[in-house]
């Protein structure tokens, strides 16, 4: 699968629980960080850094409540939690 179609289902994957429905995270594997990305504009809003290798689309989750991300980092066996809110 080509990155640019991987990127668009992630995206789609992380509107599920948001509050506001407009911001993707997108984390990208062996990069250590996670894209924060509006949707409405389809601009990067910033990057958090993350542990090592996160893990895609099996790899996060998001709260019920839409207040966390929560990215699995394969290589350091962490798990980084992203305040929504504050990210």
């Amino acid at each position: 699968m080509n990155r640019r179609i991987k990127i668009l289902m992630l995206s789609f994957l992380m509107m599920i629980g948001m509050a506001d429905g407009q911001t993707a995270y997108i984390p990208l594997d062996g990069n250590n960080i996670v894209y924060v990305i509006n949707l409405a504009s389809n601009t990067v809003i910033t990057t958090i850094p993350v542990g090592s290798y996160p893990l895609g689309a099996y790899g996060i989750a998001v709260s019920s409540d839409g207040t966390r991300v929560y990215i699995s980092n394969q290589a350091d066996t962490s798990v980084t939690v992203i305040n929504t809110s504050t990210n």
